[in-house]
């Protein structure tokens, strides 16, 4: 016994220290997935490569799946499915219009919030100290201003000085209030241009198909019942037979007439949609150029009221021993 035991105990340590010479290959649940497919009466097993999980903004999908573009091979008409085709490709380019300016929008409206936090952190930074009516949001009134200063206030007409801070806050800034502007007349004119052309022109275009299928149904219908009718029937079979295919031709008739009727009224409506859309993205680029403007002229009085703030510091600066090379410059090599 004790032998066995210590023959056992050899064979275990030998096993432990002599690693596998060829471990069976296995699939990594992250580099394959296996799926089980019907091919003819059997099952196949396939292994896969899996995707990785994307990270992708929900904008990104709807992009992707804007631009997947509809058939027109259902189209009977040559010049309807030519039109169709550009009209798909004219409705991609509405869609890639609307998606930039919703993304522009909300750019717009993250740098007004990170600046409001910059703006903040620099104000209490400066609190408790002589820059504070300079920076803060409220300053100093003007009496408290002329104690400690013998020049005159930045005044924005009211009894506050006009600090840095307080120019650039939306009620002093018009240019934050021009983003509701830039939201309302323009980001919203296109989304309404957008979804009026894709859901007229595509319900028109799935109407007209509709309507050739009718045709097309009495007019088999009908050829169908001429055949029978040709073949030798008797006399009350044939009768009933001539019946129904009178019926159908006059179904026939008023199918292929509301047809070419609505054919005519979609091709040109499609192609005054695609060839002239041009038409409506001029109110478009005339509220660009009205908002452009107002931007740059609201600018160009924020600059002039950040202007007078900075001959203020400067001044201040002076006052507190600090030559135009420091306060260029800064102290900091000097600390």
């Amino acid at each position: 016994m004790p032998l066995l035991r210590k023959r056992t105990e050899r064979r275990r340590v030998k096993n432990q220290s002599t690693p596998p010479s060829s471990p069976p290959p296995t699939n990594s649940p992250q580099d394959t997935t296996t799926t089980t497919t019907m091919l003819g009466w059997g099952r196949s097993k396939i292994s896969t490569p899996s995707k990785s999980p994307l990270k992708t903004s929900h904008h990104t999908v709807s992009s992707s799946r804007r631009q997947q573009k509809p058939s027109t091979i259902g189209i009977a008409d040559d010049r309807l499915r030519i039109a169709a085709d550009r009209f798909y490709e004219f409705r991609s380019k509405l869609h890639n219009l609307d998606d930039v300016l919703k993304i522009h929008l909300q750019d717009l409206k993250n740098a007004a919030s990170s600046r409001m936090k910059v703006m903040e952190a620099m104000e209490s930074v400066s609190r408790d100290t002589p820059l504070y009516e300079y920076v803060g949001s409220t300053g100093m009134s003007q009496s408290q201003h002329t104690t400690n200063s013998n020049k005159d206030p930045v005044s924005n007409g009211d009894d506050v000085i006009m600090t840095y801070t307080s120019a650039l806050q939306p009620q002093q800034d018009p240019t934050l209030q021009n983003l509701e502007r830039f939201e309302t007349e323009i980001v919203a004119y296109v989304d309404e241009w957008e979804t009026t052309v894709s859901t007229r022109v595509a319900t028109e275009l799935k109407h007209i198909q509709n309507l050739h299928k009718t045709w097309d149904k009495y007019h088999q219908k009908v050829e169908s019942l001429k055949v029978s009718s040709s073949k030798k029937t008797p006399g009350k079979k044939k009768s009933d037979l001539e019946e129904k295919i009178s019926w159908n031709e006059s179904k026939l008739r008023t199918a292929k007439k509301e047809y070419r009727r609505n054919l005519i009224a979609v091709t040109l409506f499609t192609e005054e949609v695609t060839d002239r859309g041009w038409k409506d993205l001029i109110p478009l680029m005339i509220r660009m150029i009205d908002y452009d403007s107002r931007s740059r002229q609201n600018a160009s009085l924020i600059v002039s009221s950040l202007s007078k703030v900075r001959e203020e510091m400067v001044e201040l600066g002076n006052r507190y021993e600090l030559d135009y090379e420091t306060i260029r410059t800064g102290r900091l090599r000097v600390l």
